[in-house]
């Protein structure tokens, strides 16, 4: 029972990060959100009695591949105001009508 419970709790809470992750604004919130996933991930590992590969994804991934993610977005400077700047003139009128995109969010 309490496997079962844990999972429902865990799937909701990655589910929700997962999608915060998605529609976050900020380059460093989605990566934090990111990490989020992954330390539910390696609790439902420990869950299902497989504590090597818990260790492994807290370790390696959430400890290891996020902090180099938020690295270098940290050299990077990524700045909100970077964004609303076109460098090639005429590319979000080009990149508007092509197929699979969503709509221009100008």
């Amino acid at each position: 029972m309490g496997e079962t419970i844990t999972f429902w709790v865990l799937a909701v809470v990655s589910v929700g990060a997962a999608l915060g992750m998605i529609f976050s604004r900020k380059a460093v919130y989605s990566a934090l959100l990111l990490g989020g996933v992954m330390l539910c991930l390696a609790v439902l590992y420990a869950v299902q009695e497989a504590p090597f590969l818990a260790a492994v994804q807290i370790i390696v991934y959430t400890g290891a591949i996020m902090m180099l993610f938020l690295f270098v977005l940290m050299l990077v400077g990524v700045d909100s105001a970077d964004s609303l700047v076109e460098t090639l003139r005429g590319q979000r009128v080009w990149a508007g009508p092509s197929p699979g995109s969503a709509s221009p969010s100008w």
